[in-house]
C-alpha cells in the first residue's frame, strides 16, 4: 500500500527511518538482530500518527522532538511484535523469518 504524504511528512518519516536504522550498541550480535528487524519496510503508520497528531500549530513542538517521539513509538511497537512472535511461535512476519526462528526465543526477548 502506497501512502500519499506531504513533502514535509515524507521528510519527517525519512528522519524516523534514519533513527531506526542507526546502530544501537557496540555489541555486533545485537546490531545484527536490530538490522535484521528493521530491514523489512513496514508502513510506519504509528510513526505517521505520532507526527501528524503532534503537529499542533498552537503548541509549537519542534520537528526534532516530534521525530524522536515517532521513533520511540515505532521502536516500542516493533518490540511488541518481536515478543508477540515468541508467544505465538510465529515463523514469518511480513513474509520474512521471525527473529525467534532465525535465531532463538532468547534473542527475541533480548532485542525486544
Amino acid at each position: 500500500m502506497k501512502l500519499l504524504l506531504s513533502k514535509t511528512r515524507e521528510k519527517e518519516l525519512d528522519k524516523v527511518k534514519q533513527i531506526l536504522v542507526k546502530s544501537v550498541a557496540d555489541e555486533k550480535s545485537v546490531n545484527s538482530l536490530y538490522d535484521y528487524i528493521f530491514s523489512s519496510e513496514g508502513k510506519k503508520l504509528r510513526a505517521l500518527i505520532a507526527l501528524s497528531s503532534s503537529n499542533n500549530k498552537n503548541k509549537k513542538i519542534s520537528t526534532n522532538k516530534r521525530v524522536k517521539l515517532a521513533s520511540i513509538i515505532e521502536l516500542l511497537h516493533t518490540a511488541t511484535l518481536v515478543h508477540d512472535d515468541v508467544v505465538d511461535d510465529a515463523k514469518l512476519r511480513r513474509g520474512i523469518r521471525t527473529v525467534n526462528k532465525k535465531w532463538s526465543n532468547s534473542h527475541s526477548v533480548l532485542i525486544g
